[in-house]
């Protein structure tokens, strides 16, 4: 409140000194009434500092709202930022209803994040081959059936899951 009303006075005291009341060396003008002018330095001096006040604050809140968004920022960040042994459990509940490929994909992600965990590794080479051969059986399937273009995108999966299977 006293910013405020000092806020006030300030620009109060600006206004009547600027539009006159302290005459000048122009005399009155031709509207009649007083001449306008500057005012004195120590008014100018007083609303400077008003100004630098307000600028202060605005750059406070500015700072304030940055500083807010950056730990909502980075509490948002720590829940996208998963540990290997939550991409490993998600694996292992992928691999039990059987979506390998899900199980592979987790694995996979578990692995990268701490690869000298030979727990991570096991887990990744095992269902990377039932998940190749996974592919393989259903290209096979879709090529008996005449679908050579499903075929071919169940070939191409099955070698990009496992590269060093010879049958893919």
């Amino acid at each position: 409140m006293g910013i405020l009303a000092n806020r006030n006075c300030v620009s109060n005291c600006v206004k009547n000194c600027v539009q006159g009341s302290q005459g000048g060396p122009q005399g009155s003008t031709p509207i009649g009434g007083p001449a306008k002018t500057l005012g004195s330095s120590m008014n100018r001096r007083a609303f400077a500092s008003a100004t630098s006040g307000s600028v202060l604050q605005r750059a406070a809140f500015w700072i304030a709202l940055v500083a807010v968004l950056a730990v909502f920022g980075l509490s948002s960040l720590s829940h996208g930022a998963e540990s290997a042994k939550f991409y490993f459990k998600r694996g292992e509940t992928a691999e039990a209803r059987e979506d390998y490929d899900a199980a592979f994909e987790n694995y996979q992600k578990a692995y990268a994040k701490q690869p000298q965990d030979l727990q991570f590794r096991t887990a990744l080479t095992r269902v990377r081959v039932t998940a190749s051969a996974q592919h393989m059986s259903k290209g096979r399937k879709l090529l008996g059936a005449g679908d050579e273009q499903g075929a071919l995108g169940e070939f191409m999966h099955a070698a990009e899951i496992d590269p060093g299977n010879e049958s893919a």
